[in-house]
């Protein structure tokens, strides 16, 4: 394209700078509670055996980035329970996880949860429960929902429904 091609720029070529902020700022707003606010399960549906005694892990989420992360909330959205047995009960934990830098193939995590959810029971009525991170939180983080049976044996598979959100607050 030559200079004759060219047609010169008029009043309505131009885009106001505050509209050009504008819309970079909804775009950056955007991308920053994407990576602070993570669903990480939706309305969601799990079933677990009844065999007294067992405990059963259901890993959620493996490697939640909170690198940058000062504090955060574990949000657990609880609808509701199907054939619980009395001495059934479900908890959501976080706690730290690292992957090796050396060989990505080796996972390690904390014992300790950075966060837990209330111990839901089978009268557990719905209802949002929040719990706060306590600190040192690591670079990644794993969400594990943990069923305990207990000592009587159900009759029947059961059932739980619930939601989970982590929030974090960048540093």
């Amino acid at each position: 394209m030559n200079q004759r091609d060219r047609r010169p720029h008029t009043e309505s070529d131009r885009v106001p700078v505050n509209e050009i902020r504008a819309r970079y700022r909804d775009i950056l707003e955007e991308n920053i509670e994407r990576r602070y606010s993570i669903r990480v399960a939706e309305k969601s549906t799990f079933y677990f055996d009844g065999r007294a005694n067992s405990l059963q892990d259901i890993t959620l989420a493996q490697t939640v980035d909170s690198s940058d992360w000062a504090s955060g909330t574990l949000q657990v959205q609880w609808y509701g329970q199907l054939g619980m047995s009395t001495t059934a009960s479900v908890q959501v934990l976080v706690r730290n996880a690292y992957l090796s830098e050396d060989d990505p193939r080796m996972y390690f995590q904390n014992t300790t949860a950075v966060a837990a959810s209330s111990t839901f029971i089978w009268s557990t009525s719905a209802r949002i429960d929040t719990a706060a991170f306590v600190p040192p939180i690591g670079p990644q983080l794993r969400v594990v929902l943990r069923f305990s049976q207990g000592a009587v044996l159900a009759s029947a598979q059961q059932a739980v429904q619930l939601g989970v959100m982590l929030v974090g607050r960048p540093v």
